[in-house]
């Protein structure tokens, strides 16, 4: 990806988040769709290491939690045995203060308890303070919500 230039790397992310298809951006930069791939994941991969390094003690009120449902390479009832374990549903779990529309925390994985877990772990270590959580009541977000925001801390707390 580094051969391809900066300002047509810069035109397919542009045209990707307003929300042109891979095909439309593809025809409009001369991009393949492989490499628009390979682009979508190291800026996802960048974003990710942003956040988690930037994004440290964040003070807010609320935080709005919930999941949307997506897919990887496949929809749930095309998986074949022998696709990667990752291929079909897929849930992205995000929180976001509504006041400031900042996303502290996100993950990407299945609507079971230990996507629940990974995505209150991120919450908890992103987010400083008492805040209140809404979520959609789904009964995973509350077990694990409650499990990482009533540890002890270090002060015994």
């Amino acid at each position: 990806m580094s051969l391809t230039p900066i300002d047509k790397r810069i035109a397919a992310i542009g045209g990707l988040t307003e929300g042109l298809s891979l095909r439309a951006v593809s025809r409009l930069t001369a991009l393949s769709r492989e490499k628009l791939s390979q682009l979508v994941l190291q800026m996802g991969r960048a974003s990710e290491r942003l956040l988690g390094e930037k994004i440290r003690g964040f003070h807010c009120q609320q935080i709005e939690c919930g999941e949307v449902r997506t897919f990887i390479q496949k929809r749930r009832g095309q998986v074949r045995p022998g696709d990667p374990p990752e291929a079909g549903d897929a849930w992205i779990w995000s929180g976001i203060d509504p006041e400031s529309k900042l996303v502290p925390a996100h993950h990407v994985g299945k609507r079971g308890l230990a996507d629940a877990h990974a995505f209150a772990r991120q919450l908890r270590e992103r987010i400083s303070g008492r805040v209140q959580l809404n979520t959609d009541r789904l009964v995973a977000h509350r077990s694990a919500i409650f499990a990482e925001f009533t540890e002890e801390d270090e002060n015994g707390n």
